[in-house]
């Protein structure tokens, strides 16, 4: 930016160029000017991040820096979204031949089902997905979304997430869910999208030179004149109304907890529907240790319009500061993220 070599240090009086924030628009036009897209991939069962390079024609890295949302290092799970590679600096790619994974009707999301019969829960919306759980006939189940080409809904059960053949439920509620505003003038998401790319800094609390994932939630929240939590997160968690949880352990004000238990937090639904942007989502491993690490991030719902180029039109979005991304996008449907994910809280960070 500013013609100087990585380690020669400026003389003093020199007028520097600083970058403050990224601009949406032009990061967009950096990221096509090496890759476009088709649209979203789901991974099958069985392809790993050397397959799909294989049968797209790129390299294992090119799959990873056109998926922000991915962890490098790690292998893409099966029902994860990938952004679909097309062209790689203007040439083509074999990908060009795959069909998109067709857009999820996200219409009835929100909507409780009944099961009809026995039926398993698969990671991806593949017919013959892996199996990873599965609901006894008369259990209601949350509906996600539609996969129409394979006819089958994305649910969530207790802590299980995955995909249900649509012919074994039958909605409770036929009505649809009122359409989700785009979230481009939204102001968290805006805020909270305008630093992607400042790398992750352990203890840092800079949005442009480096910043750790507490230290970012506390400084979004406090640049939109919300009262900002103080970090770490094992402090940031304690603060504001649970209004979201998914079953199982967690932990809270140093003690173990056992979610849902509506008598100690009666306003945390286990139903999605009940985010709204803003809500700080806290990410446990190892929920019955007091000393099990944490990670948090900002829920903004829908990826603004003007970043699906980048990240997909992924559902269930939150932005973070990742260890190993940076300041990014992640999805709570990512199986890796659904894995740690805890509970969410609201109010107490609001002024």
């Amino acid at each position: 930016l500013n013609g100087l070599g990585a380690n020669e240090t400026p003389p003093a009086g020199t007028k520097l160029s600083v970058i403050v924030g990224i601009d949406a628009d032009q990061l967009q036009k950096e990221q096509n000017s090496r890759y476009s897209f088709k649209g979203v991939y789901e991974v099958r069962p069985g392809e790993t991040l050397n397959s799909l390079a294989e049968t797209w024609g790129v390299e294992a890295d090119d799959i990873v820096a056109a998926n922000p949302s991915m962890t490098p290092g790690a292998e893409p799970q099966e029902g994860d979204l990938l952004n679909l590679i097309v062209l790689k600096d203007g040439v083509k790619t074999k990908a060009a031949e795959l069909p998109p994974v067709p857009e999820e009707d996200k219409s009835m999301a929100g909507n409780t089902a009944v099961t009809l019969e026995k039926c398993e829960i698969r990671a991806s919306s593949d017919a013959q997905g892996t199996v990873v759980g599965s609901v006894d006939k008369g259990s209601y189940v949350e509906i996600l979304g539609l996969i129409k080409a394979t006819n089958r809904y994305r649910i969530r059960y207790n802590e299980l997430m995955g995909f249900a053949d649509a012919g074994k439920l039958r909605l409770r509620d036929t009505t649809p869910a009122p359409p989700a505003p785009d979230p481009s003038t939204d102001l968290v998401a805006r805020e909270a999208l305008k630093y992607v790319g400042t790398p992750y800094r352990w203890g840092g609390n800079s949005l442009t030179q480096g910043i750790d994932c507490s230290h970012y939630v506390a400084q979004i929240f406090s640049r939109i004149g919300w009262k900002a939590p103080s970090p770490p997160v094992v402090i940031q968690e304690t603060i504001g109304t649970m209004v979201h949880c998914k079953s199982g352990p967690a932990r809270r004000s140093g003690k173990a907890l056992k979610l849902p238990n509506v008598s100690q937090f009666p306003s945390a639904a286990t139903t999605m529907k009940s985010l709204r942007p803003g809500d700080r989502i806290i990410f446990q491993r190892g929920g019955n240790d007091a000393s099990g690490s944490r990670h948090t991030g900002i829920y903004i719902g829908q990826v603004p319009s003007s970043w699906r180029a980048k990240f997909g039109n992924i559902p269930y979005a939150f932005a973070h500061a990742s260890s190993s991304r940076g300041i990014t996008v992640g999805s709570l449907t990512n199986r890796y993220y659904w894995n740690l994910y805890k509970y969410s809280v609201r109010d107490g960070g609001k002024r």
